[in-house]
């Protein structure tokens, strides 16, 4: 499938812009392409657009695993700044495991499929090494989850996608306060108003 076709595919389900589904298929390729190991994870797959796009993108050559409490948007704690705000969107971006998995047959993307959230389910035992990385699960204790669960697997070379950065503060202040604490600036890379980007170095 084409890229214009998978992205079309994609924006039926999914809330990301056509610069962040297009920037997660780019990195996909580029993974690919210059043989960095591992396999596609994504953290918060809501209703499956961008996994589709992902797994699409893939072309069976890399392992997609997906991780979602299929809750929707979790209450945000006080480590969000804006929790007064996102608290509003609480239960928000919810899909069903199931309407998912249809979708995914659909256009036959295998993936496998941890559902739970993320304080239960992370660190996972699988995948083990990971090229791609996308983190869309908008608040800070979520973001930091998934990126002290996966960021440590990402091949040098691999790719981390964080959607939510320039929308909601507790996704910023998680990715800064991650990096802080290791001692590191990463290059992060914009996409459009919220998605950005970064090279595991």
């Amino acid at each position: 499938m084409t890229l214009d076709a998978a992205v079309a595919v994609a924006r039926e389900r999914s809330w990301l812009s056509e610069a962040r589904l297009r920037a997660l298929w780019a990195s996909v390729a580029a993974v690919i392409e210059a043989d960095i190991p591992g396999a596609i994870v994504e953290c918060g797959c809501a209703t499956g657009g961008s996994a589709v796009l992902l797994g699409l993108a893939a072309g069976g050559c890399r392992p997609l695993h997906i991780f979602d409490g299929f809750q929707g948007l979790p209450e945000p704690s006080e480590r969000d700044p804006d929790a007064a705000y996102a608290s509003h969107y609480a239960g928000c971006c919810h899909g069903a495991r199931a309407d998912v998995e249809r979708f995914l047959s659909e256009h036959c993307v295998s993936a496998t499929i941890v559902e739970g959230m993320y304080a239960d389910t992370l660190p996972a035992p699988e995948p083990r090494d990971v090229a791609v990385l996308h983190v869309d699960c908008d608040f800070y204790d979520s973001v930091m989850a998934c990126l002290e669960g996966f960021y440590d697997r990402v091949a040098r070379g691999g790719r981390i996608h964080i959607d939510d950065y320039g929308h909601w503060a507790g996704c910023r202040a998680a990715t800064h306060d991650f990096f802080a604490a290791r001692g590191h600036v990463p290059l992060l890379h914009r996409i459009d108003d919220t998605g950005v980007w970064l090279t595991k170095s």
